[in-house]
């Protein structure tokens, strides 16, 4: 009976979530970051970021970071391209985005929308 407790302790994990920016402390039994986070509720989509990788083995206050990205839509002289994006200010999106057309463009010719939540 007590090495069986001793089992399930050395298993527990304790890890730290920073997702979005936010951190939060979590317990786990999961080996990896993917078990992690599924054992915590974060929901994980393809345009996102994580670090480590989903497959990477976890250990007692291991770290992992979540970037959720949030879908931005530009449209440059009536030209409208969506881009996925995990920037947290509208500046450090732009810098990621490629190019719509050969010229640049004057501020008066572009509007931007960008999902408040991400998905």
């Amino acid at each position: 009976l007590v090495a069986g407790g001793g089992i399930a302790l050395a298993a527990h994990k304790d890890v730290t979530l920073t997702v979005d920016g936010q951190a939060q402390e979590v317990g786990t039994f999961s080996g990896s970051v993917e078990g992690a986070l599924d054992s915590a509720g974060i929901t994980v989509g393809e345009h996102d970021t994580v670090a480590p990788a989903l497959d990477t083995s976890i250990s007692d206050g291991s770290q992992i970071v979540v970037q959720h990205a949030r879908l931005l839509t530009l449209t440059i002289d009536g030209q409208t391209r969506e881009i996925w994006t995990t920037a947290t200010t509208i500046d450090q999106a732009l810098s990621g985005a490629p190019r719509i057309g050969p010229s640049p463009v004057s501020a008066a010719s572009v509007r931007i929308r960008i999902s408040r939540t991400p998905r």
